[in-house]
């Protein structure tokens, strides 16, 4: 990844989109690991009675 930085006459025209990037492919992987878990360990049920 690059980095934001100024440059000598203008400002990065990036404006943060690689951390906005990172930021929702992380979240995307986290729903989708918390998604497997859910129906790998799904919660116990009561005894039927």
């Amino acid at each position: 990844m690059t980095t934001q930085t100024l440059h000598v006459d203008r400002v990065n025209q990036n404006q943060g989109a690689e951390s906005t990037l990172a930021f929702l492919l992380s979240l995307a992987e986290l729903q989708i690991i918390q998604h497997a878990a859910t129906i790998f360990n799904p919660p116990a049920s009561s005894p039927l009675t």
